[in-house]
Parts: C-alpha cells; sequence; structure tokens
C-alpha cells in the first residue's frame, strides 16, 4: 500500500460520521464484539452492528466513486 493509498482512505473514513468512525476502530482494529463495543460507546449492540453496516455501505461506496470525487 502506497502513502497516497493510506491517505486516501484515512480520508475516506474521516468522511464518516464521528460513531461510525468510532465502531469501525473498536470493532475492526482492535477486534472488539459488538457487546463490548456498545459498552464503550453506551449505546446497544444492534446500534454497533447498524453502524457498522452502515460504515462499511459508506466506504463502499465512496470507493466506487470517480477518484476526482472522492475527499
Amino acid at each position: 500500500m502506497t502513502i497516497e493509498q493510506t491517505r486516501t482512505g484515512h480520508a475516506m473514513i474521516d468522511a464518516l460520521p464521528t460513531q461510525q468512525q468510532h465502531v469501525l476502530l473498536l470493532r475492526l482494529v482492535r477486534g472488539l464484539s459488538a457487546d463490548e463495543t456498545a459498552r464503550i460507546l453506551l449505546t446497544s449492540p444492534l446500534s454497533v452492528v447498524r453502524a457498522q453496516h452502515a460504515a462499511l455501505n459508506g466506504l463502499r461506496r465512496q470507493i466506487a466513486r470517480p477518484t476526482t470525487a472522492r475527499p
């Protein structure tokens, strides 16, 4: 992965709502369960799963956009 690809990935994550960013960090980077993540974020496990789903869909949409339209 190049530095430019890393920067693009960070920009895409930064474009997500804060709660979705937190969920991705805790679930995918830290490897926490939905229950553990929910306890940290003071929300329900269902909200965590929904936020993760929305975040991944948001990233997919950003990836599908032409390069010039990305953040």
